[in-house]
Parts: C-alpha cells; sequence; structure tokens
C-alpha cells in the first residue's frame, strides 16, 4: 500500500472504500503483511480465494476487506450460498436439510453445523428486523394487531421454572385494535404489551361465525332454512344487534348443547362485537391471516414428528421462516454487510 493520505482515503482522511488505509480504533497506518486463501462454501460448490489481509502494527489488530464488504468476515459461507441453506433449513429438519443440500447443490454442512448457523445468524435478524424500516411506510397513529397461538413441543429443562410473562415494553401505536377469537390470555398478553395504552378488542367474525353455524345445525334441520337465518343472523351482528341474535338461541339453548356454547360465547364476548361501528370506522374483523400463519409459518415447521426445542431454537428457526417468507432476505444480507463494513 503506497502513498499517503490524502488521495485515496475518505473524509478526513482516515480510511479507503474497503476501510484498510487507518485503523478506526488507535488510528494508526494499516500494513498489508500478505495474501493469504480461504475455502468458502459457495452456490457451485467449494472454492478458495485469496485475498489480501490489512494489518495494524501498533494495536496488532487486522481484517480482511473483501470479507467484510461482502458481510461474511469470520464465516465461510457466501451470501448466495447462504441463501440456499436458509431457504432450505427454514422448511426441514437440520438432518433432511443437509441431505438436501448435498443431493441437490452439491452444499455439504453437517446437521450440527446448520443447527449452530441458524442460531448464529438469531441474534442479526433479530437486530434487523427491529432497526430496518422499509423506506416509504410512514409511522402510523392506529394500529391493528391480529393474535393466535399455538403450542410446540419444548424439552424439559427449557420450561423449568417459566411463569409465561414478559417484561413490560411500550408501543409505538396510540391506540390498537386487537382481532383475537376470544381467549383471555390474549387480553392478558396486550395488557403487557400497550401498558396501559388504548386498545380496542375485536371479536374475530369467522370465530363467531362457527359457533353461531353449529349451533343454527342443531335447531334447524333444512339446509336451505338454515342456510338464509345464518345469512340473516349475520347482518344482525354487523348492524350491532348481537343481543337480538343471542335472545333468540336462549330458548333453545336448554335442549342443545351447541346452541348453549354459542350463547356462552357470545355473552362472554359480546362487548368485542360492535361490527357495525368497527366496519364504519374502517376496522378489520377478521384474524384469519394471522391463524393461516400460525399454522403454516410455526406449525408446519415446529411441529414436525419427533420434534422437541429448545427457546433458542424455534425462535431461531421461526426468526428465518419469517425474513424468508417476507421476502427479507436479500435485505438482510445488504444490512448484515453494511454492519460489517461499520465495523
Amino acid at each position: 500500500m503506497s502513498g499517503k493520505t490524502g488521495g485515496g482515503g475518505s473524509a478526513g482522511g482516515r480510511g479507503d472504500a474497503a476501510g484498510c488505509r487507518w485503523h478506526k480504533t488507535c488510528g494508526a497506518r494499516m500494513e498489508i503483511p500478505g495474501h493469504y486463501g480461504k475455502t468458502f462454501t459457495c452456490r457451485p460448490g467449494k472454492v478458495t480465494v485469496r485475498r489480501r489481509r490489512v494489518h495494524c502494527r501498533d494495536c496488532g489488530n487486522g481484517h480482511y476487506p473483501p470479507d467484510r464488504h461482502l458481510g461474511i468476515e469470520g464465516g465461510g459461507v457466501t451470501p448466495g450460498a447462504a441463501g440456499v441453506i436458509a431457504d432450505i433449513v427454514g422448511d426441514d429438519s437440520c438432518e433432511a436439510s443437509s441431505r438436501k443440500l448435498r443431493n441437490t447443490a452439491g452444499i455439504m454442512p453437517g446437521s450440527s453445523s446448520i443447527d449452530r448457523r441458524a442460531k448464529r445468524n438469531s441474534g442479526s435478524l433479530q437486530r434487523f428486523e427491529r432497526e430496518e424500516v422499509i423506506p416509504g411506510e410512514p409511522s402510523s397513529a392506529r394500529g391493528h394487531v391480529s393474535i393466535d397461538g399455538t403450542g410446540v413441543p419444548m424439552r424439559k429443562e427449557e420450561t423449568a421454572g417459566i411463569r409465561g410473562r414478559q417484561e413490560d415494553g411500550s408501543s409505538k401505536t396510540r391506540e390498537a385494535r386487537v382481532i383475537s377469537d376470544g381467549a383471555s390470555w390474549i387480553g392478558n398478553v396486550c395488557k403487557e404489551l400497550f401498558c396501559g395504552r388504548p386498545v380496542t378488542y375485536i371479536l374475530d367474525m369467522f370465530h363467531l361465525s362457527e359457533y353461531l353455524s353449529d349451533a343454527l345445525k342443531a335447531i334447524i334441520p333444512g339446509a336451505a332454512e338454515r342456510r338464509q337465518r345464518f345469512e340473516a343472523d349475520k347482518a344482525r351482528l354487523k348492524d350491532n344487534r348481537a343481543a337480538a341474535v343471542i335472545e333468540d338461541l336462549r330458548p333453545h339453548a336448554d335442549r342443545h348443547e351447541a346452541v348453549a356454547t354459542c350463547v356462552k360465547y357470545m355473552e362472554s364476548n359480546i362487548s368485542r362485537m360492535q361490527y357495525g361501528t368497527y366496519i364504519k370506522r374502517g376496522l378489520h374483523i377478521g384474524s384469519g391471516v394471522v391463524e393461516s400463519a400460525c399454522r403454516s409459518l410455526v406449525c408446519m415447521r415446529l411441529k414436525q414428528p419427533g420434534n422437541h426445542w429448545s427457546v433458542a431454537g424455534a425462535n431461531a428457526i421461526l426468526l428465518l421462516r419469517s425474513c424468508i417468507r417476507n421476502n427479507r432476505w436479500a435485505d438482510y444480507l445488504d444490512w448484515k454487510a453494511a454492519q460489517s463494513r461499520m465495523a
């Protein structure tokens, strides 16, 4: 490396495009002791490349500018191969992913290596999801929150002593709308999440319709008549007349369990059934999207036969799947490379 500061340096003369002319911490001049080889896993397979290393004689620190520029410093997998691995391991077990990568892409990491990589990525993925805001999306004063939950088979040692409560945290939204199936635990979670901020709880119309359909099947045998009554009751619900629907069903509750269950469900959630008001205000009344995601994103991967997860492992896979499904993997790699270059 020849020349002094001025021609090739950045503003202030402290670093060039590769960040290797002057050490950012101690300010000393960086030297190039030589070029060193390393084998990387890429899409075509294993590739060995020689790249230069820069070194600070004063403090002893150094790095490889090409590795830092690509965001693969300290690793042995290129961004292209990392994307292939992430896509496959997000859908299959580590053992199955290792086999598929070997047979289809010629990439041969072991199952334990895949597991470690997923967990290693989880921390940076969490930071990426928190810090990286999609351009052009302004913050909103009103937020719609759809909530559903599912159990995941966990290792016994992972659940010992856990009460299932989170630390209090504030929300950026000034008011929130929570659409759910009416489970009591959802209200408890929202109290902690929103810390006293205004929350409107909306009972998911699809869940209510299922209860109503089962009740009407018990008291109206004819399909055509039952369908007509079902549509009429839904229209009354959307006109803020849930109490009238309950009163029409109540006389049948003693003779039919499905009717009694429906009446109890509606009475317990009647404050969340002001659908006419919600619709006029432009609010959502269904939580189908999040329930579908609960099945496709969580259950299909974490509830495979024989699975028992650690908290760290389950969180790592869910972060990976979410990033892939949201088509943000390329954005994540760009963000990760930028973080590496700023180090």
